[in-house]
């Protein structure tokens, strides 16, 4: 049996969480030109293109041919069509919609990769969720 919080020790946290402030909004459209990167062909070790390469076969014919496509361009997209999914359910009075009604055949809609490999900033992230809730907060 997993030990759970009490509601008192939930509670006790919350002067916690007010000291810390929350995230800056993120800024709009930053150029990047002037900012040197480093080439691809300078890093130093091989990255594997699937798991073949390491050791580890498909199970399926269908996860060769998967193909993630990525980069900021895509998740900013990705986050669009998440968002429009969370503004239904919370306009239908519930929220955590891939919980309460998954769509097992339809894509994706999780995050997770793009804000671990830095393509969606974690800021634009949050603040997009808060201008959110805050819209459909307004309209009951």
């Amino acid at each position: 049996m997993h030990d759970m919080p009490t509601i008192s020790a939930a509670l006790s946290l919350l002067p916690c969480s007010r000291k810390y402030r929350f995230p800056a909004r993120p800024e709009a459209n930053v150029n990047l030109e002037g900012v040197c990167m480093p080439k691809d062909d300078n890093f130093p070790f091989h990255i594997p293109n699937d798991p073949e390469e390491l050791g580890v076969p498909m199970e399926h014919i269908q996860q060769k041919n998967k193909i993630w496509i990525g980069g900021e361009t895509r998740a900013i997209e990705h986050l669009g069509d998440r968002l429009k999914v969370e503004e239904e359910a919370l306009a239908n009075g519930f929220f955590m919609p891939n919980q309460v009604n998954p769509d097992l055949l339809g894509p994706s809609m999780s995050l997770s990769a793009a804000l671990s490999l830095g393509c969606l900033s974690v800021r634009r992230f949050y603040w997009s969720l808060q201008d959110l809730n805050a819209s459909v907060d307004s309209c009951f």
